[in-house]
């Protein structure tokens, strides 16, 4: 009977022990490191980072505004990282545009270097937020802020711009009356001849956010001193990131053989007939000046 008691008691330990849920394994900074280079290389961001989220963020990496796929443009070359601890204030101040579900307790600064031609160097500093885990880390990132409080009705019609302190400098918040019946898209327009130079969110993007809030558009990373880069093959490239209702990424369009040299946000737009200008840019090709335009259009 003593060992029969002994056996059970010895079973359901064994049991619980095997039930217990193991606790989930980080991986080391250098490996986080090579994967974040071999996004560099072909802008796979999420396919290479993905591996090394958190187990709770995985489902939202879609969310994550800095760690959206793009076309590589310049070759860029990861020159070295410091890895320290996250500093409250710095974090704090995030959550003025940012949630953070799972709190970071660590900053992974990666600096980059890209070499658009022979006699140009750029170099540019990425934060990468991390949690450390069992036996390493993972990656973690904010969410775009959806407020404290949500309105009781549908928001009114708003058209604001706003320079940030975060990530981007500039911001759009693009909110449609709550009855509207036009669809809207955002483009990129050449003003000699009002051809579309690209469609960074169309009519389908944007009804799918109808009624979830203003549409967020976003210019010019704090670590570029400029909103545009140059090319190696004579191009410029304008990033961008956004949000649409539950989507949200980071982007880049080009703008062919012509080097921008100029920038002007609209800090209020305003319709004009049924075009909104948000931003101008400018640059010299063939010793001629051309102008382009960002606008919110309404059909």
């Amino acid at each position: 009977m003593r060992w029969t008691t002994h056996l059970i008691a010895a079973a359901v330990f064994l049991g619980v022990a095997g039930c217990q849920k193991k606790a989930p394994t980080g991986a080391s900074e250098a490996v986080i490191v090579a994967a974040y280079n071999r996004a560099l290389v072909d802008g796979q961001f999420i396919d290479h980072l993905k591996p090394y989220v958190h187990p709770d963020l995985v489902a939202r990496i879609g969310e994550a505004p800095l760690l959206g796929n793009r076309e590589p443009s310049t070759s860029k070359t990861l020159i070295g990282q410091v890895l320290q601890p996250a500093k409250p204030d710095q974090i704090k101040a995030l959550q003025n545009f940012f949630e953070f579900p799972v709190a970071p307790t660590h900053v992974l600064e990666l600096t980059v270097e890209a070499k658009p031609d022979a006699q140009t160097t750029l170099t540019s500093r990425s934060p990468l937020h991390l949690v450390a885990a069992e036996g390493g880390y993972f990656i973690v990132f904010g969410v775009l802020n959806s407020g404290l409080t949500k309105p009781s009705g549908p928001p009114p019609e708003s058209y604001t711009f706003s320079e940030e302190a975060g990530p981007w400098r500039h911001l759009w918040e693009l909110q449609p009356a709550p009855d509207a019946k036009a669809t809207y898209r955002l483009e990129v327009r050449a003003v000699a001849d009002d051809q579309i130079v690209a469609t960074l969110l169309t009519t389908e993007q944007t009804a799918k956010a109808a009624g979830r809030g203003p549409i967020r558009f976003r210019l010019w990373s704090n670590d570029a001193e400029a909103p545009y880069e140059p090319s190696t093959t004579g191009d410029s490239i304008v990033p961008f990131a956004y949000q649409a209702g539950s989507t949200a990424g980071a982007d880049q369009f080009t703008i062919d053989a012509v080097a921008l040299n100029a920038y002007a946000p609209m800090q209020e737009p305003a319709f004009d007939r049924d075009r909104m200008l948000l931003a101008t840019l400018a640059g010299e090709v063939d010793g001629g000046r051309r102008e382009f335009v960002i606008e919110w259009v309404r059909e």
